[in-house]
């Protein structure tokens, strides 16, 4: 089942959000990109250590430009990689500090391209690992300058668009095998706004072997 989500964000609102969410990069990159310490993982399985530049939240799931230690470049298209790695420094709303996490990508095959006559080959920026795992991608919409944000869900290998209309349905079918959470979904702290911390629950709890009923 795929299921389908619209939401539109602004280039100007997608780098705030990246900027203030502890989930995301802080700053907008300059006109050259931003560089990162990072690394990549090519389809042959090697790991490359380096720095990645940032060009756009929409390209970056293209191709992304690497800079080994030695200084040399190299353009790597989505084909070309099994994923990427970088750090940033971001601020934790929790602790009130700053602190450096790692931003991981990897390849994805979505249900459309994220700009015009690219391919759906892409890489995906995950957000959370586990049973069920969180993907955002970026769609370049050129006609009115915007970026459609489409939020993935991921279980036993197939990816399913998540929206405010879809995800009630979609959590309960995802969770049916943690009854106790399932039933929550939709309820308060259970919302399409609490979608990650729901699903980092879900992933805890069957990790921990969960009953099928709550103790």
């Amino acid at each position: 089942m795929r299921l389908k989500c619209v939401e539109k964000l602004s280039v100007l609102l997608f780098f705030l959000w990246i900027g203030m969410s502890v989930s995301f990069a802080n700053a907008l990159p300059s006109e050259d990109g931003k560089i990162y310490d990072g690394f990549v993982i090519t389809t042959s399985g090697d790991t490359l250590q380096g720095k990645l530049e940032m060009l756009s939240p929409t390209i970056n799931q293209v191709k992304i430009k690497f800079i080994d230690n030695s200084g040399k470049k190299q353009l790597y298209k989505a084909k070309d990689l099994q994923a990427y790695a970088f750090k940033v420094e971001m601020w934790n709303k929790q602790s009130k500090e700053k602190e450096l996490r790692w931003i991981h990508y990897t390849k994805k095959i979505a249900n459309r391209p994220p700009v015009p006559f690219s391919s759906t080959e892409v890489l995906m920026q995950q957000e959370v690992v586990g049973n069920i795992s969180v993907y955002n991608y970026y769609i370049e919409t050129r006609s009115d300058q915007n970026m459609e944000h489409v939020i993935y869900l991921e279980k036993n290998d197939v990816l399913y668009e998540i929206s405010k209309d879809n995800y009630k349905e979609v959590l309960k079918e995802l969770m049916a095998d943690i009854p106790f959470i399932k039933d929550k979904v939709g309820t308060k702290g259970y919302t399409y706004n609490a979608l990650e911390e729901t699903v980092i629950e879900y992933n805890q709890q069957l990790s921990k072997g969960a009953e099928t009923v709550e103790n």
